[in-house]
């Protein structure tokens, strides 16, 4: 079996929930015109996937604007899993 993916769409969390809401975490803003995505290969982006300049703290009592998930990846996977008989 051969498996390639290349990379699951991120989400991105802040880290509280100031929004008042049941739940755990909540979205952050977006910066406009801050690109979200770093660029280069796995091995260049291993300690930064994410431009943290890219977002802000969402304000007490409102939700984030960013999206559920954005348009960059995670990092791909590639398997191979070999059984010979």
């Amino acid at each position: 079996m051969i498996t390639f993916q290349s990379g699951m769409p991120a989400s991105i969390w802040q880290n509280n929930n100031n929004a008042g809401t049941l739940g755990g975490i909540q979205r952050p803003n977006l910066v406009p015109g801050v690109n979200p995505c770093t660029s280069g290969n796995a091995t260049q982006r291993l300690n930064n996937w994410f431009n943290p300049a890219a977002f802000s703290e969402a304000p007490a009592f409102t939700v984030g604007n960013a999206p559920r998930t954005l348009n960059c990846r995670i990092a791909p996977q590639n398997n191979m899993d070999v059984a010979i008989r």
